[in-house]
């Protein structure tokens, strides 16, 4: 009797431990999903505001430095929109701002780290030279 209540408790601590694990395994899967759609949020968000800010100035050129996450499948301006599509495990994800001017259509790298890109103004567009 008493071993079957030892095996008894041990296949419960078992199971509980199997469910803790699997959300463990969720909650850190959703955590670094978040963290990669925040940063490329951040880079489409920076890129526009520079975008913004030399159509003010003709001529004028900022150098904008943005952090790219893993998974970048596309990176890419066409009209007013910045956009860095990107995947996961289960999905796929569009992240894109616009900026205020017209901007130039551009394709970027889509490897995952810093990328030094200037914006540039000119009499009809913005530009974009990626300087790495």
């Amino acid at each position: 009797m008493k071993g079957q209540i030892s095996i008894e408790y041990l296949t419960l601590t078992a199971i509980v431990l199997l469910i803790v694990g699997v959300m463990f395994v969720f909650a850190i899967t959703t955590v670094n999903e978040n963290a990669r759609l925040n940063s490329a949020y951040y880079a489409t968000r920076e890129l526009a505001n520079a975008a913004d800010e030399v159509s003010t100035r003709n001529g004028s050129t900022i150098v904008v430095e943005i952090e790219l996450p893993s998974d970048v499948t596309s990176f890419s301006t066409f009209g007013t929109d910045i956009t860095i599509e990107m995947t996961s495990l289960l999905n796929s994800f569009q992240v894109f701002d616009s900026s205020k001017a017209s901007l130039q259509p551009t394709n970027f790298s889509t490897s995952e780290g810093t990328h030094f890109i200037a914006v540039n103004s000119t009499d009809s567009n913005i530009t974009f030279t990626e300087l790495n």
